[in-house]
């Protein structure tokens, strides 16, 4: 993660032939999520999501595909930029990469699953019962989803998440990583 907060990010959609997705628990602890990352240093969107993809879970993209673009409030620990509100600008993509065998950087996950959308739907929901009971991130039951990548996820319809608890999301995703 750079220093300065570049605002701007990059999630990534990897399925296999089954239809299952691949998803990586981060080793900071904020939760589980897709291939995701900031743009900086790697230039561009597609550049970063390359890496990221690299990076994360050691497969190498061979095809892009943007799904979306959206703003989130999230911060990070990046610094912000003078001038600039705290959150990021998200590319969203489907990744299609030369093969499927998954080795994670312990650096950046700490354990990666091939998961269906039941299974995706279970933890932003766990994720909500904990943001719902007040808790601390760091007294979250686990597994649970990563905050920002619920609101990702749910742009491109891959889980269901009412009004109600997407405002009790976006809310959450404007608190410091560290004062969740």
């Amino acid at each position: 993660m750079p220093d300065v907060c570049d605002h701007k990010s990059v999630a990534g959609v990897l399925t296999d032939p089954r239809g299952l997705y691949v998803v990586g628990e981060r080793s900071d602890g904020l939760g589980w999520a897709l291939v995701a990352g900031h743009q900086d240093p790697h230039g561009t969107s597609e550049n970063a999501m390359r890496a990221e993809t690299k990076e994360e879970f050691g497969l190498t993209v061979t095809k892009l595909e943007l799904l979306h673009t959206m703003r989130l409030p999230n911060l990070c620990s990046g610094k912000i930029l003078p001038g600039r509100e705290g959150g990021h600008d998200w590319s969203v993509y489907r990744i299609e990469t030369s093969d499927l065998n998954v080795q994670p950087d312990p650096r950046e996950i700490s354990d990666f699953a091939w998961i269906d959308l039941d299974q995706m739907q279970q933890m932003v929901d766990r994720s909500l019962s904990n943001m719902r009971a007040g808790y601390r991130l760091a007294q979250w039951k686990g597994p649970f989803w990563e905050p920002p990548q619920i609101l990702v996820c749910q742009a491109i319809d891959l889980v269901r998440v009412s009004e109600p608890d997407r405002a009790m999301v976006l809310e959450h995703c404007r608190i410091h990583p560290n004062d969740r």
